[in-house]
């Protein structure tokens, strides 16, 4: 039994601390050094770095963020930098404002087609039933902002 027990703690201690297990108990430092130890052996260390890039507000030394940035930079193929107690990619960030940005594009797109479909909703509804048209809500606002027909 007493055999069992070194070969375990002799695995632990050469393999990485977690694998694939709830990286989360883990301290910063801790994520780091084995997120570096598993990338050395080869293997994935995604969760390692999604995980990292998760946590906010923490201080590392030079070395350990030296470390975080090879895990994030060599898990998502692209440049990482430590700042505001965080890890952030320039590119990541400019893909989420450029989407963010394209988003609302597309909303006020269909804002727009809408308001339009309102408004030849209206003027149709005008030639048809001239009192209906003038006392329904969406088509005042229609009328007030753009004239009657």
């Amino acid at each position: 039994m007493k055999v069992f027990h070194t070969v375990a703690a002799l695995a632990l201690v050469s393999g990485p601390l977690l694998a694939d297990g709830d990286l989360s108990t883990l301290s910063h430092s801790e994520l780091v050094n084995n997120c570096v130890q598993v990338l050395d052996e080869g293997q994935d260390a995604s969760g390692h770095a999604a995980e990292l890039l998760a946590r906010d507000g923490f201080h590392l030394g030079e070395e350990n963020r030296a470390k975080g940035k090879r895990c994030l930079e060599e898990s998502y193929g692209t440049e990482f930098v430590f700042k505001g107690g965080r890890y952030v990619s320039p590119e990541r960030e400019a893909n989420a404002a450029k989407a963010l940005e394209e988003a609302r594009k597309a909303m006020r797109r269909r804002e727009i087609a809408y308001i339009g479909a309102v408004a030849e909703a209206c003027i149709e509804e005008y030639t048809t039933d001239r009192f209906r048209a003038l006392t329904t809500p969406a088509c005042r606002e229609v009328f007030i902002a753009g004239g009657l027909p």
